[in-house]
């Protein structure tokens, strides 16, 4: 990702609302992550030749979520993932996305079309969309303008490498704090409109409101309760599939009770628990 002070910006934009950047009172817009694009699309890095649903689940892994939204909550920005309810059971460590829930990460989409759901959360809250997606469908829709602004003006495309770690290493923590586990992953942008929303900004006040939600002794727990996961699912690999189940219910109530969650999300019963593991 580029450094949240210094955006980095590529190219000249087209969008009809950029405005000039006010790095006193521009505030980040909220990132709006499209789950299943994203680790679909960083799984191709490390399996290119998928061949089906059971072979994606080798790849799929709710641990690169972490390491990503833990990219932006260091540089600053607020984050929500939108996945739907069956990812759960899709990707290795699947019994981390209801933790993320539980600390308000995540939004959860009850069908696996989701494509609306984060266009029309991220367009409400003057949010930008991290997904390789172009959401042509979309367009075609019968959506309100301010949908389609989002469509073409805020979704970018994050930038995805295939990470070899070094032999024996669970993850990687780079020179900048980041924790790399199966790919390194960075966004670059044509405008600071995308990622900030300054006073001449038509959504100004509405980005200040999200904004509000947010504050640095929140974005730390939340970043400590990341690290603290990478940490558990590292110790319950190696253990036999029992022992594993029952720590991962003892960690699950443990965490949904500290951050106050709905006590549902306590169970395990359909994760398959055969998806847990680290990448490889």
């Amino acid at each position: 990702m580029t450094d949240a002070e210094n955006p980095r910006v590529v190219s000249k934009s087209s969008d009809p609302m950029r405005t000039k950047f006010d790095p006193d009172r521009s505030v980040r817009r909220l990132a709006v992550i499209d789950v299943m694009n994203f680790l679909h699309n960083s799984a191709s890095k490390n399996a290119p030749h998928l061949r089906n649903a059971e072979d994606t689940r080798n790849y799929l892994d709710a641990l690169d979520l972490a390491s990503f939204m833990s990219m932006f909550l260091q540089r600053g920005f607020d984050v929500r993932a939108v996945v739907p309810r069956s990812a759960r059971y899709r990707a290795r460590n699947g019994f981390l996305f209801d933790l993320f829930f539980a600390m308000g990460l995540i939004v959860y989409t009850e069908k696996c079309y989701d494509d609306l759901v984060i266009i029309k959360y991220a367009a409400a809250r003057g949010g930008f969309i991290v997904s390789c997606d172009k959401y042509r469908d979309c367009l075609k829709m019968d959506i309100n303008m301010a949908d389609k602004y989002v469509i073409r003006n805020r979704v970018v495309r994050p930038v995805v490498a295939k990470h070899k770690r070094q032999q024996g290493e669970p993850y990687t923590n780079t020179r900048s704090g980041d924790r790399i586990i199966n790919f390194t992953a960075h966004i670059e942008v044509p405008t600071h409109n995308i990622l900030y929303s300054d006073p001449t900004s038509r959504d100004y006040r509405s980005c200040v409101s999200v904004r509000r939600s947010y504050n640095y002794s929140k974005s730390i727990k939340i970043r400590e309760q990341l690290d603290e996961m990478f940490q558990f699912v590292m110790n319950i690999t190696p253990l036999k599939l029992d022992e594993r189940v029952s720590k991962i219910a003892k960690y699950k109530e443990d965490t949904i009770e500290k951050w106050g969650a709905p006590p549902y999300l306590k169970t395990i019963d359909d994760v398959d628990m055969s998806a847990s593991g680290c990448g490889s």
